[in-house]
């Protein structure tokens, strides 16, 4: 099979486990949370992912909720 890689569209299927990896702007750079899907809010304007991440620092660990759509 050959595919023309300039029309390609990657599909994903993203369910309620899914395990994500979520980039959060900090001050001055970028962080990187390990998270896992776990719902999703049908708004009919704004569809929303509910990710709970984990937030690991030197000497904390905390779960926090980010709420993932079009507009974030």
């Amino acid at each position: 099979m050959e595919i023309d890689l300039r029309h390609a569209v990657r599909v994903e299927n993203i369910t309620v486990g899914t395990r994500v990896k979520v980039l959060r702007k900090e001050y001055s750079s970028y962080k990187v949370l390990h998270g896992i899907v776990v719902g999703f809010e049908p708004f009919k304007g704004l569809p929303t992912i509910i990710v709970a991440a984990a937030n690991v620092t030197y000497n904390t660990a905390t779960v926090e909720f980010i709420y993932y759509n079009a507009e974030t």
